[in-house]
Protein backbone atom coordinates (compact mmCIF):
# COMPACT_ATOMS: atom_id res chain seq x y z
CA UNK A 1 0.00 0.00 0.00
CA UNK A 2 2.87 2.30 0.83
CA UNK A 3 4.25 1.95 -2.62
CA UNK A 4 1.40 2.78 -4.22
CA UNK A 5 0.62 5.84 -2.33
CA UNK A 6 4.93 6.95 -3.35
CA UNK A 7 3.80 5.85 -6.71
CA UNK A 8 1.06 8.31 -6.63
CA UNK A 9 2.95 11.00 -5.33
CA UNK A 10 5.69 11.32 -7.69
CA UNK A 11 2.99 10.85 -10.63
CA UNK A 12 1.15 13.67 -9.13
CA UNK A 13 4.25 15.92 -8.63
CA UNK A 14 5.53 15.17 -12.60
CA UNK A 15 2.27 15.95 -14.04
CA UNK A 16 2.95 19.72 -11.98
CA UNK A 17 6.21 19.83 -12.88
CA UNK A 18 5.38 19.28 -16.65
CA UNK A 19 2.10 21.21 -16.76
CA UNK A 20 3.15 24.21 -13.98
CA UNK A 21 0.17 26.34 -12.87
CA UNK A 22 -1.32 26.77 -16.02
CA UNK A 23 -5.02 27.03 -15.97
CA UNK A 24 -4.92 28.05 -12.76
CA UNK A 25 -6.55 31.48 -11.58
CA UNK A 26 -4.17 33.16 -9.82
CA UNK A 27 -6.36 36.91 -7.83
CA UNK A 28 -5.02 40.38 -9.29
CA UNK A 29 -3.00 41.41 -7.10
CA UNK A 30 0.65 42.54 -6.86
CA UNK A 31 2.44 43.40 -9.37
CA UNK A 32 2.89 41.47 -12.94
CA UNK A 33 5.63 39.37 -14.64
CA UNK A 34 9.52 40.23 -15.50
CA UNK A 35 9.05 43.18 -18.23
CA UNK A 36 5.76 43.62 -18.31
CA UNK A 37 4.67 46.85 -16.45
CA UNK A 38 6.93 46.33 -13.69
CA UNK A 39 6.12 48.50 -10.54
CA UNK A 40 2.52 49.00 -12.00
CA UNK A 41 -0.33 47.83 -8.88
CA UNK A 42 -2.75 45.32 -10.08
CA UNK A 43 -5.14 46.31 -7.13
CA UNK A 44 -8.24 48.46 -7.53
CA UNK A 45 -7.92 51.28 -5.32
CA UNK A 46 -11.01 53.04 -3.64
CA UNK A 47 -10.35 56.58 -1.96
CA UNK A 48 -13.23 58.06 0.10
CA UNK A 49 -12.47 61.96 1.12
CA UNK A 50 -12.70 62.29 4.68
CA UNK A 51 -12.32 58.19 5.37
CA UNK A 52 -10.32 58.31 8.83
CA UNK A 53 -8.53 54.72 9.70
CA UNK A 54 -8.52 53.75 13.16
CA UNK A 55 -7.07 49.99 13.68
CA UNK A 56 -7.70 48.98 10.55
CA UNK A 57 -11.16 50.12 10.34
CA UNK A 58 -12.54 52.47 8.16
CA UNK A 59 -14.77 55.56 9.66
CA UNK A 60 -16.24 58.50 8.15
CA UNK A 61 -18.56 60.91 9.47
CA UNK A 62 -22.38 60.98 7.48
CA UNK A 63 -23.00 63.25 4.69
CA UNK A 64 -22.06 62.99 0.68
CA UNK A 65 -18.39 62.20 0.22
CA UNK A 66 -16.24 62.23 -2.99
CA UNK A 67 -14.62 58.59 -4.00
CA UNK A 68 -12.47 57.96 -6.69
CA UNK A 69 -11.94 54.32 -8.10
CA UNK A 70 -8.48 53.64 -9.50
CA UNK A 71 -8.44 50.35 -11.49
CA UNK A 72 -5.53 48.68 -12.55
CA UNK A 73 -6.79 48.09 -16.18
CA UNK A 74 -9.22 51.19 -17.98
CA UNK A 75 -12.98 50.00 -17.65
CA UNK A 76 -15.78 50.95 -19.92
CA UNK A 77 -17.95 51.04 -16.74
CA UNK A 78 -18.11 51.12 -13.30
CA UNK A 79 -20.36 52.32 -10.51
CA UNK A 80 -20.50 51.93 -6.86
CA UNK A 81 -23.44 50.59 -4.57
CA UNK A 82 -24.18 51.45 -0.78
CA UNK A 83 -25.90 49.30 1.48
CA UNK A 84 -28.34 50.53 3.78
CA UNK A 85 -26.82 51.14 7.07
CA UNK A 86 -28.94 48.27 8.64
CA UNK A 87 -26.36 45.14 9.91
CA UNK A 88 -29.06 42.75 7.72
CA UNK A 89 -27.69 43.34 4.34
CA UNK A 90 -29.26 40.52 2.76
CA UNK A 91 -32.51 42.24 3.35
CA UNK A 92 -31.47 46.09 2.69
CA UNK A 93 -33.55 47.03 0.38
CA UNK A 94 -32.67 50.59 -0.13
CA UNK A 95 -29.46 50.64 -1.23
CA UNK A 96 -27.85 53.51 -2.86
CA UNK A 97 -26.47 53.95 -6.28
CA UNK A 98 -23.62 55.66 -6.80
CA UNK A 99 -22.84 57.22 -10.46
CA UNK A 100 -19.18 57.18 -11.31
CA UNK A 101 -17.82 59.10 -14.28
CA UNK A 102 -15.21 58.47 -16.16
CA UNK A 103 -12.40 61.73 -16.78
CA UNK A 104 -13.32 64.91 -19.52
CA UNK A 105 -12.30 63.32 -22.79
CA UNK A 106 -12.13 59.74 -22.20
CA UNK A 107 -12.48 57.60 -24.95
CA UNK A 108 -15.41 55.19 -24.46
CA UNK A 109 -13.58 52.44 -26.85
CA UNK A 110 -10.84 52.72 -24.50
CA UNK A 111 -12.18 52.83 -21.34
CA UNK A 112 -10.68 54.62 -18.45
CA UNK A 113 -8.63 53.92 -15.27
CA UNK A 114 -10.18 56.54 -12.76
CA UNK A 115 -13.24 57.05 -12.21
CA UNK A 116 -15.23 58.98 -9.48
CA UNK A 117 -18.57 60.34 -7.79
CA UNK A 118 -20.12 61.22 -5.00
CA UNK A 119 -21.52 58.70 -2.47
CA UNK A 120 -23.73 59.45 0.46
CA UNK A 121 -23.62 57.89 3.74
CA UNK A 122 -26.53 58.00 6.10
CA UNK A 123 -27.08 56.22 9.32
CA UNK A 124 -30.53 54.66 11.09
CA UNK A 125 -31.66 55.06 14.53
CA UNK A 126 -28.03 54.97 16.16
CA UNK A 127 -25.09 56.61 16.71
CA UNK A 128 -23.02 54.15 14.44
CA UNK A 129 -23.59 51.77 12.00
CA UNK A 130 -21.64 49.78 9.15
CA UNK A 131 -22.39 50.45 5.55
CA UNK A 132 -20.71 47.99 2.84
CA UNK A 133 -19.36 50.01 -0.50
CA UNK A 134 -19.34 48.02 -3.52
CA UNK A 135 -17.88 48.90 -6.72
CA UNK A 136 -19.10 47.18 -9.42
CA UNK A 137 -18.13 47.01 -13.49
CA UNK A 138 -18.97 44.13 -15.70
CA UNK A 139 -15.35 43.53 -16.56
CA UNK A 140 -15.15 41.44 -13.78
CA UNK A 141 -16.62 38.15 -12.89
CA UNK A 142 -19.86 38.92 -10.94
CA UNK A 143 -19.45 42.43 -11.71
CA UNK A 144 -18.63 42.73 -7.69
CA UNK A 145 -14.62 44.11 -8.17
CA UNK A 146 -14.14 45.52 -4.61
CA UNK A 147 -16.24 45.09 -1.24
CA UNK A 148 -15.19 47.73 1.74
CA UNK A 149 -17.25 47.96 5.07
CA UNK A 150 -17.30 51.48 6.22
CA UNK A 151 -18.29 52.62 10.24
CA UNK A 152 -20.91 55.56 9.74
CA UNK A 153 -21.01 57.70 12.48
CA UNK A 154 -22.69 60.97 13.70
CA UNK A 155 -19.17 61.95 15.83
CA UNK A 156 -16.42 63.12 14.08
CA UNK A 157 -14.06 61.68 16.58
CA UNK A 158 -15.75 58.62 15.80
CA UNK A 159 -16.63 56.58 19.50
CA UNK A 160 -18.37 54.05 18.29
Amino acid sequence: MKKLLVILLILILTVFVFVGCDGIDVPINGSEGEGEGEGESEEIILEIDDITVINGKSYITEGNHNLTVTFPLPVKDAYGVITECTGNYSQSKNDIIVELSPPEGWDPEEGATVWSGTASFSIGQDNCCISIVEIHSSVYPEGICLIMPVIVSTDPEFPC
